[in-house]
């Protein structure tokens, strides 16, 4: 069984479960094999092994381990919270020693520029400054939930407390050099009708 973890709309998360089979494995759930020793853990990206480290430091499932859920969720939390992938899935198969967990870490694709859509409200060259200020001038999807989240504390402190927005790529065009659209839709402005001035 696959497990993913990526992005879905309006920033939000979702587990997907795509059945696999593979020769030679017996392979299920990852749910089936909880409590099994795991053996191997791999790392791999568009079909090739991943030696890095580091990324085996942020994990939670390990060799010699007993399989548990709840470590292949935090784990895969851990990898996609880096911001470098767009999905995460694990693989588990069983082996004649126990569990070969292989997380498949897809690339996010990387914007080369930011465009703003819709009636800002704000001077775009302040929004500009504060998504790179918080997010980097290299984004990616992966991020598009903490970029909303910035944005939206800006407009709130701009008195615009139901700003609508939203973050995709443009499309078309040439994937390696993708346009980041991000869509404003500021609402009403909240007025102040009256102030109340207590104490002496």
């Amino acid at each position: 069984m696959k497990w993913c973890y990526g992005p879905a709309e309006a920033g939000h998360y979702v587990l997907l479960a795509i059945l696999v089979f593979a020769a030679g494995f017996a392979e299920a759930a990852v749910t089936d094999y909880t409590g099994k020793p795991i053996v191997e853990v791999r790392m791999q990206s568009n079909g090739v092994d991943v030696r890095d480290a580091s990324l085996l430091e942020i994990i939670e499932t390990h060799a010699g381990e007993p399989l548990a859920m709840v470590e292949v969720r935090e784990s895969m939390a851990h990898l996609f919270g880096l911001g470098l992938y767009q999905d995460v899935q694990v693989d588990a198969t069983l082996g004649e020693r126990g569990v070969v967990l292989t997380y498949n870490l897809i690339p996010a694709q990387r914007f080369r520029r930011i465009v703003f859509d819709g009636p800002l409200g704000v001077p775009e060259s302040e929004l500009r400054r504060i998504v790179v200020e918080r997010h980097g001038s290299s984004l990616s999807l992966a991020r598009a939930s903490q970029v909303t989240a910035t944005l939206q504390a800006l407009y709130r402190d701009r008195g615009y407390p139901k700003a609508d927005i939203t973050v995709g790529a443009a499309a078309g065009g040439d994937p390696s050099n993708a346009t980041m659209v991000i869509a404003v839709r500021p609402g009403a402005r909240a007025r102040i009708t009256q102030v109340d001035v207590q104490g002496s």
